[in-house]
């Protein structure tokens, strides 16, 4: 299994989370690119400051997490940045017992972004990581819609006419997730 799509207001993913945190402890490590030190990796599903709501206009630009095990800890590579400076980075590939979350959610109240957990690796910690989401997602009731997971309310919303895109304005409206007819 290598990629899960999902549509999920906050309160629809907020459930998933904790169900995928309640079997082992996990940590979220928020994939940056940065000139200071990073911070801690996050440890409670509860204490991720943006679920439910994207971070930019597109879902690939959203923050983007690595998790794995508290046991199995990430750390980051340096790097010269262009003007020489010390940069922070995570690099997936060195790290096989982990998945790459993004939780996607509502860009400015309008549009509902996808998330993602995805895997560069075939080890059996990252594969466990991706079944146990999948197994929360359909603990939680989101039904399959063409490749994607959608959570109850993202379902309504989409019912309703509301946009359920990729990117908030560069996706053309026949691009959106439409129910089957």
């Amino acid at each position: 299994m290598r990629r899960i799509f999902f549509f999920a207001t906050k309160s629809d993913i907020e459930p998933v989370l904790l169900r995928f945190q309640a079997e082992q402890p996990l940590q979220f490590v928020k994939n940056v690119n940065i000139t200071s030190p990073p911070q801690a990796a996050i440890t409670r599903v509860t204490d991720i400051p943006t679920v439910g709501f994207a971070t930019h206009r597109s879902s690939v630009g959203s923050d983007q997490y690595l998790v794995s095990s508290q046991d199995a800890p990430i750390m980051p590579d340096t790097i010269r940045g262009a003007q020489g400076e010390t940069r922070f980075v995570y690099n997936h590939s060195k790290w096989p017992k982990s998945v790459v979350m993004r939780l996607g959610g509502l860009w400015l109240g309008r549009t509902l972004l996808p998330g993602l957990v995805d895997t560069l690796h075939d080890t059996t910690d990252a594969q466990a990581l991706m079944k146990r989401f999948l197994k929360s997602l359909k603990s939680e009731d989101f039904n399959k819609v063409d490749i994607y997971w959608v959570g109850k309310e993202a379902m309504a919303m989409l019912k309703a006419g509301r946009r359920l895109a990729t990117a908030a304005y560069e996706s053309p409206p026949e691009f959106d997730l439409t129910l089957p007819t």
